[in-house]
């Protein structure tokens, strides 16, 4: 069961001033305020237990990543030595290691964008679509490359005219 923080705060502050001479059975300003630190120190506790937990996780992704890819360089070089052993090969061919996650180059202020590194959306969302670049694609038009066309058309046209 959950109590909002603030209403039990404002029970232990009423119990440390206008109710502190007042005794209920066990429940008295001492006992309000005993309790009301010992949910503050299982709270710290537990901020910094997800804050290991995190740092695990991330240390096991990381460990996860340097391990696979450690795995596809050893399967390329397996599969180099074993190219006159048809049974080696074999065995070698069974073996599946997933892509390594692409590591781009950071963007010109130091971070990457997962989403737009990948050109996917969002990888949650399990889409596969590509977004659109802000650049255009392929080789830039020459500046004023209508007018030399139009010039060449007009120099082609006239002698054909006399």
């Amino acid at each position: 069961m959950s109590v909002p923080p603030s209403s039990t705060k404002a029970l232990v502050g009423l119990f440390s001033s206008s109710l502190s001479e007042v005794k209920f059975g066990d429940v008295d300003a001492q006992s309000l305020s005993r309790l009301a630190e010992e949910v503050d120190v299982a709270n710290a506790a537990l901020v910094s237990a997800q804050a290991t937990l995190e740092a695990a996780k991330k240390a096991l992704l990381e460990r996860e990543e340097a391990l696979l890819l450690h795995a596809q360089r050893a399967l390329a070089y397996a599969r180099v030595y074993a190219e006159n052993d048809e049974a080696l090969s074999a065995k070698l061919g069974e073996i599946v290691l997933p892509r390594g996650p692409r590591r781009s180059r950071p963007a010109a202020g130091g971070t990457t964008d997962a989403n737009a590194t990948t050109g996917t959306n969002d990888s949650s969302l399990g889409s596969s679509e590509t977004l659109p670049t802000d650049r255009p694609r392929g080789r830039a038009k020459k500046a004023g490359s209508r007018e030399v066309k139009s010039d060449l058309i007009e120099d082609v046209a006239a002698p054909a005219a006399e």
